[in-house]
Order: structure tokens, then sequence, then C-alpha cells
């Protein structure tokens, strides 16, 4: 009778599973890392690209920036240019007109230099007779003389006639029912004046200024804005 014996492993095996195991762990830990690894350059370049495409923008906007700049200042200084001129013009026509003036009674004539050009302002009773809307001689020389000196300078003339406290006289009611009425008229009679001398039709604008206002005295009002 025989006895079979189990025998037990020996060490070059146990060392061979031993390194097996090792080895399938290192794998899976491995590839456990290499996973995320992947994911996160994957997310670095896309980050990457995204800061280059950014820095590019940001540079494309700093050259316009810069053109606008350049074009601003160029506007500022066409800008500034252009009101010096209007200026110098304005200032120009308001020494002829003052001298034209000289001889004209005490308030008669009134001059005032603004930024957007020259106000002048004509009492009623130094252009119109007995009130009305027809010119006196008086009148028509200095709307002429007027004329003339504004010619060709203005690229517009806004002409205006305040009733201010005046009335119609009765005489004149059946004409101008009202002083609204009167006011148009006169605005047309200065307006055909000035374009009769030198004065271009397109920039002479007649507006009508809707009858009495307050306690001022009636006049004619040119609002002239030179060419720039």
């Amino acid at each position: 009778m025989s006895t079979q014996t189990n025998s037990a492993p020996g060490p070059t095996m146990g060392l061979v599973v031993a390194v097996a195991l090792g080895a399938a762990g290192l794998g899976f830990a491995v590839f456990a890392y290499a996973v995320p690894y992947r994911k996160a350059t994957r997310d670095l370049k896309m980050a990457r690209g995204e800061l280059l495409a950014a820095r590019a923008e940001a540079s494309g906007t700093e050259r316009e920036l810069t053109l606008l700049r350049g074009d601003l200042s160029h506007a500022q200084q066409a800008a500034g240019d252009a009101v010096a001129n209007v200026r110098s013009q304005t200032n120009m026509l308001r020494l002829a007109l003052q001298e034209q003036s000289k001889s004209a009674p005490s308030g008669s004539v009134e001059l005032v230099l603004e930024a957007r050009g020259l106000q002048i302002r004509l009492s009623d009773a130094y252009l119109f007779q007995g009130g009305g809307a027809q010119l006196s001689e008086t009148g028509t020389l200095v709307l002429k003389s007027l004329g003339k000196s504004i010619g060709k300078n203005a690229s517009r003339v806004i002409i205006t006639a305040p009733m201010g406290k005046a009335k119609v006289p009765p005489e004149l009611a059946a004409s101008f029912p009202s002083a609204e009425a009167l006011g148009a008229e006169r605005v047309r009679v200065v307006q055909k004046t000035l374009s009769q001398t030198a004065v271009p039709t397109d920039v002479l604008w007649g507006v009508s200024t809707g009858g009495p206002l307050g306690e001022k005295d009636a006049s004619v009002d040119l609002e002239i804005t030179p060419i720039n």
C-alpha cells in the first residue's frame, strides 16, 4: 500500500505569482493615471488655444483703438479749425456791419456775436413805414447794404420778426387781421429784399414767430451763420 504526498509550492512559483500580481497592479495604476492625464492634456491644449485666440483678439482690438484715437484726433483738429474759421468770418462780418450802422439812430441796430454766428436785431421803426410791412426808404437801403455785406459768405440766414408788444395799426387791420400775420409779411419782405441783393435764396430761412411776445418792441432779427 502506497502513500501519496502533496508537495507545497516552491519559492520560485510564489515569486512568479507575486511578480505577476505586482505587474498587473502596476499596469492598472498606470492605466488609471493615464486616462485623467490625457484629459488634462487635452483641456490644457484647448485652454492654451483659447488664450492665444484671446491674445490675438486683444491685439486686434488695441490696433482698432489706436486707429480710433488717431481718427478722433484728426476730427478734433478739423473741428477746431472749422470753429476758428467761423469765428474769423463772423468777426469780419460784425466789423463791416458796425461800420455801416454808425449812422443809424441809437438802439436801431444791435449786433451780438455768438458761438453759432452773428445775431442782428433791427427795430421795426427803422425798417418799416407806419408800423406796417412796407419798407421805408431807409429800411430798403439798410437791407440792401446788409445783403451786400453778407453776400455769399453765409451758409444760413434765419429771419424772424417778433412783434413784441406791438399791435396792428387800425388802418391796416383789413390787410393784417393779427400781429402774427403782420410779422409773417415782414419776414417775407425782408427775405425778398435780401435775395434781390447778393444773398443766395437757398440760405435765407424765413420763420414766423407767432404773434405778440411779451413787452419787447417789435423788431426784425437775423441769425447769420458764416460758411465754414
